[in-house]
Order: C-alpha cells, then sequence, then structure tokens
C-alpha cells in the first residue's frame, strides 16, 4: 500500500532497505499526495545511489 487516507490527509507508506516508513503527505489531494510520494522515493533513491558512489572509487567503476 503506497498511499492511504487517514483523518483527511493521504499518507505515503513504503520501504526502504528492509525498514518502513510512514510519512503524512499533508496534502487532502490525492495528485498532489502521489506527487509528494514519488518524491520521497526518488530522494531516498539518490540517497542510495550517492552512498553506493562514495564507497567505490571512480575507477573501480570503470575496471568492472
Amino acid at each position: 500500500m503506497a498511499l492511504y487516507k487517514r483523518d483527511g490527509i493521504w499518507w505515503t507508506d513504503i520501504y526502504h532497505q528492509g525498514k518502513r516508513i510512514r510519512k503524512s503527505t499533508g496534502t487532502e489531494v490525492r495528485q498532489d499526495a502521489q506527487r509528494v510520494h514519488d518524491q520521497l522515493k526518488l530522494d531516498l533513491w539518490n540517497e542510495k545511489t550517492q552512498k553506493s558512489l562514495k564507497n567505490h572509487g571512480w575507477m573501480q567503476l570503470f575496471d568492472g
């Protein structure tokens, strides 16, 4: 369940790296809530990707 409504406000419910994240989107409009949800997923993915790049040297990325 990615989005659900509670007391008139849409909430997001996602899993990231084995942890459940439930967060209010702060809106009563589903389309706005979907944008907040999508941005959260993108931010988490970018954070994970950046962390992965820091753990590998640049030459390791190209050496295969």
